[in-house]
């Protein structure tokens, strides 16, 4: 799981919204990928 704390500190919750796509490899590896969306709660 990736440590993301110090992200957390520099972005409020209302600055980011975004989608999430995610994908597992036959490798046992993942691809993420975080896409910028605009949204009205935002």
């Amino acid at each position: 799981r990736p440590h993301l704390d110090w992200f957390l500190t520099f972005v409020w919750p209302r600055d980011l919204c975004y989608v999430r796509y995610w994908q597992r490899n036959d490798d046992g590896g993942y691809v993420v990928l975080f896409q910028s969306r605009e949204h009205p709660n935002c």
